[in-house]
């Protein structure tokens, strides 16, 4: 057997001395252990209340031979085993608190990604005399950027530029889409790879919106109530309809590495966020990886390409408040959309 035992970020409605089991799913059984305690002292009203669920499966002889300790030959076998249960039990879980959400209404539950865990999963490997085997953390992920940001910390220098800049940067015109993208960016590392799409795709929006905003205002010099109606017609067609043709008529470089990277998103990514919001479908972390890279590659080529183009208000408005970062490999994305 095999017990997976993590903290949930809320408290599950199941009393601790149910163990549920489940014997469709794999032979799983479920139990909780709750925890509270007071936010304020004295305080016996709002309490934070949460749930350590301990999730068990019964294996079969080849499973427990992968997974007993041993030699390092087996470290990759005992791996996969180990995620494949924990993938399993987690899909339970989430089937399990779905039931409760949908069938009696209880508000505080949701199905978790796995970034809702609140702490690095341990497990237990028992015979089937129930001897202790092995004991270890599990841990869902490779230490990441974030993992890196929480043992980092500004430079001097750093913080004296945001004390120096503070109502600039409050109020840069980037901020709304570069917020979207972080959001996304988190929610990849949090494995919730729908919201990343939604997010991300909220970037892209956001970003086009106001390139062509900008680009009516300064360039065509219309009022704000005819951008307002051109800009009414759609996303899809506010991209296939107007950023293309503004993007041959700025006559930027790479303009066809521009255009067929523009084409491959709207045949082959724009539809993601719509089945998300429409059609209830779930996509991979590989799916929204490839997501993230090309609208990536669509705002990297209209930023870096946009630098040379320096002759028009609107031009020279975009360069001040969009910078090519220097480190990033254009020739690489050029090259994919040649």
């Amino acid at each position: 057997m095999i017990t997976f035992k993590y903290l949930l970020p809320f408290r599950m409605p199941i009393k601790e001395i149910e163990n549920i089991d489940f014997i469709a799913e794999e032979n799983t059984f479920m139990k909780f252990i709750h925890r509270e305690h007071n936010i304020f002292e004295n305080d016996n009203i709002k309490r934070e209340r949460q749930t350590y669920i301990e999730i068990t499966s019964v294996i079969n002889k080849n499973q427990f031979k992968r997974v007993k300790s041993g030699s390092t030959s087996r470290e990759s076998k005992k791996t996969r085993v180990l995620t494949e249960v924990f993938n399993n039990q987690f899909n339970t879980l989430n089937n399990f608190i779905k039931i409760i959400s949908v069938k009696y209404q209880y508000h505080n539950v949701f199905q978790l990604s796995l970034g809702d865990i609140l702490s690095i999963p341990y497990y237990v490997i028992y015979s089937m005399e129930g001897e202790i085997k092995d004991m270890s953390l599990f841990l869902i992920n490779e230490p990441g950027k974030i993992e890196e940001d929480q043992y980092s910390e500004l430079k001097k220098s750093e913080l004296l530029n945001i004390k120096q800049n503070y109502q600039i940067f409050t109020n840069h015109p980037s901020n709304i889409y570069v917020i979207a993208m972080r959001k996304g960016e988190r929610a990849i590392y949090k494995a919730d790879y729908n919201v990343a799409i939604i997010q991300i795709q909220t970037a892209l929006e956001v970003f086009i919106t106001k390139f062509l905003e900008r680009y009516y205002k300064l360039d065509q010099q219309l009022s704000d109530e005819k951008i307002n109606n051109k800009l009414a017609c759609g996303y899809r067609n506010i991209i296939k309809d107007q950023l293309l043709k503004i993007v041959r008529k700025l006559n930027l470089n790479n303009s066809h590495e521009i255009e067929n990277c523009i084409n491959q998103y709207i045949d082959n990514y724009y539809p993601m966020r719509n089945k998300i919001v429409h059609e209830g479908l779930s996509y991979s972390k590989d799916e929204a990886l490839k997501f993230q890279a090309i609208v990536n590659d669509i705002i990297r080529l209209l930023v870096f390409n946009m630098k040379n183009e320096m002759m028009r208000d609107f031009s020279k408005e975009f360069n001040m408040y969009n910078i090519h970062n220097e480190n990033i490999n254009m020739e690489s994305i050029k090259e994919k959309y040649k």
